[in-house]
């Protein structure tokens, strides 16, 4: 064993790269962007991140009130049941794709990712399920106590905005939704977000 004792490598260097990063000028933009001057770069990376700021501010701002409205509500009856199905699930899921790219199982991944014993992977499974779970069944009954509905028009858009996301067609999009039987979750996605 070679446990405490010094050891000497030798190394070739084959190759060193000196990088020459160019001064910012119109000249330099033009030639790498399709803007002419510095100027009108700036402005579209200032409008980008401003646009990208606004988007994760509604987003955060969305989850604040769903967790305020999920928080504000009683659940029952089958909420216990439902909450196992969906960690079991989710471990099935993730077990399936974790073993197949890393030879890992979800706790033992996540606790490596994370740094956390498995007690507390387990603890944020538990929390993330239940989160989805109290927002499905929350969602549901409002729907239900809205009269909300989800048209035919209502299905088109949603399998239109997927495919401008996502790059696929419409008809591909559907494909792949009737293929993973999500015709009840895209239902509720489209109630949540009306």
């Amino acid at each position: 064993s070679l446990s405490g004792k010094p050891v000497r490598f030798e190394i070739t260097v084959n190759k060193m790269y000196d990088y020459d990063i160019p001064e910012i000028s119109d000249e330099l933009i033009a030639e790498n962007t399709d803007y002419k001057t510095v100027d009108e770069y700036r402005a579209f990376v200032r409008e980008e991140l401003e646009k990208q700021a606004k988007e994760e501010a509604d987003v955060y701002l969305e989850e604040d009130l769903m967790s305020a409205f999920v928080e504000n509500c009683e659940f029952g009856g089958e909420f216990e049941k439902a909450l196992e199905e969906r960690k079991e699930t989710f471990l099935k899921e993730c077990d399936e794709q974790l073993l197949s790219m890393y030879g890992m199982d979800t706790v033992t991944f996540y606790g490596m990712y994370y740094g956390v014993p498995e007690e507390e992977v387990m603890q944020m499974i538990e929390e993330e399920s239940a989160m989805e779970v109290k927002t499905t069944y929350a969602v549901k009954e409002l729907a239900k106590q809205e009269n909300i509905t989800v048209s035919e028009e209502d299905y088109e858009a949603q399998y239109a905005e997927f495919a401008e996301t996502s790059g696929m067609t419409v008809d591909e999009v559907r494909e792949d939704l009737a293929q993973m039987k999500a015709d009840g979750t895209l239902e509720e996605y489209i109630k949540e977000n009306k």
